[in-house]
């Protein structure tokens, strides 16, 4: 069951292709770069400032907030999260943050 989302600033979930608004989350405090949903209707999102933040996808109750560690030598816009997505069994997600290399 793939749900098709359009995630933008303001927070705001729209239904696609229709167009409908579902609702209005929030939670971050900069751009958000992706979002997951697993088939628990876990709604994962991430953003440039390292924060990842777990929403229940039907009533947008944001149950869990994460934040990466910031790495010596980095500043602020360094720590972001850019992608995630769970796995086909729906119980791992993967995520892909900056690296200084």
């Amino acid at each position: 069951m793939k749900k098709k989302l359009l995630f933008l600033l303001p927070p705001t979930i729209w239904k696609c292709p229709e167009g409908d608004f579902l609702r209005n989350i929030s939670g971050h405090n900069s751009m958000r770069n992706d979002v997951a949903i697993n088939q628990d209707n876990v709604l994962v999102s991430c953003a440039d400032d390292g924060s990842m933040n777990f929403w229940d996808w039907k009533s947008g109750y944001n149950f869990q907030q994460t934040h990466s560690k910031p790495q010596p030598g980095f500043i602020s816009f360094e720590e972001g999260r850019f992608c995630a997505e769970f796995d086909k069994s729906s119980l791992r997600l993967r995520k892909g943050e900056l690296e200084r290399g």
